[in-house]
């Protein structure tokens, strides 16, 4: 059984090779998700989400992960992660959007986000006046 996967990769430098993104130090858990909505909003606020630098070249990628093999592990997310990192050949999924890193701390990504908040607000806000 093959499940629709969208992943965030990362190529570090103009010679690097595309690979999984790594979350590294981050809290968050591998860039990984299962709906076009969400492998969105990961993308968009990637810079935060996964190691990369400023200029590495960021990649939404959508794949079809085989799960069969897995599908009756005790440990079904922990399974999943170890199935991804062994994709070796990530060139064969589809680039659904691609772009250069920024900095968390450059005026354009906190305006990015300061966007993102305020739209989020305003939508809270209409939902409420709904209910």
């Amino acid at each position: 059984m093959k499940v629709a996967t969208y992943v965030l990769a990362v190529k570090h430098g103009e010679e690097g090779q595309m690979e999984l993104a790594s979350k590294g130090k981050r809290n968050f858990d591998m860039p990984v998700c299962f709906t076009p909505e969400y492998a969105s909003h990961l993308f968009h606020f990637s810079e935060s989400r996964v190691c990369c630098d400023e200029g590495d070249s960021v990649y939404l990628l959508k794949g079809e992960v085989d799960i069969s093999k897995i599908s009756t592990e005790e440990d079904f997310p922990e399974a999943f992660k170890m199935l991804l990192k062994e994709e070796e050949n990530l060139q064969e999924w589809t680039v659904l959007r691609q772009k250069s890193a920024e900095c968390v701390n450059s005026k354009a990504y906190k305006q990015r986000v300061r966007e993102d908040l305020e739209r989020t607000h305003r939508l809270l806000q209409i939902n409420r006046v709904l209910m």
